[in-house]
């Protein structure tokens, strides 16, 4: 749906995510194990979880042809990682310069549960 928003098609994934079983959530899953070649594409770029050298350097680079980018504030397939408060603020700003959708994948942490932690990421 992003892309009806922006008009573009790149998307930024984190590695060890996991956004579910759907088409494009598969697609934004950098394990083998569970993205079928048909799910493969070049529109999703993955960068190191908690990276914020790695974000700023795609955004200078690729930041007009960026969609979206996905995150989950805890990761729990890949292992119990919790994003920094200084990465999820980077990615509030370099979204709102960019005119980049921000998703917030919290299905599986409950992430929205935490409401103080909900509301400090989602300010501009």
């Amino acid at each position: 749906m992003d892309h009806f928003i922006t008009g573009r098609k790149k998307l930024i994934a984190f590695t060890k995510a996991f956004h579910g079983r759907t088409s494009l959530a598969v697609a934004t899953t950098d394990n083998p194990n569970i993205v079928a070649p048909v799910n493969e594409t070049d529109n999703i770029t993955f960068l190191p979880f908690n990276d914020e050298t790695a974000l700023i350097e795609c955004f200078k680079n690729y930041g007009n042809e960026i969609s979206s980018i996905i995150i989950e504030g805890i990761q729990g397939v890949g292992g119990i990682n919790v994003a920094n408060e200084s990465f999820l603020k980077l990615i509030r700003s370099l979204c709102d310069g960019y005119n980049v959708v921000y998703i917030a994948d919290s299905v599986q942490c409950g992430y929205g549960e935490a409401e103080d932690f909900f509301r400090m990421t989602m300010q501009k």
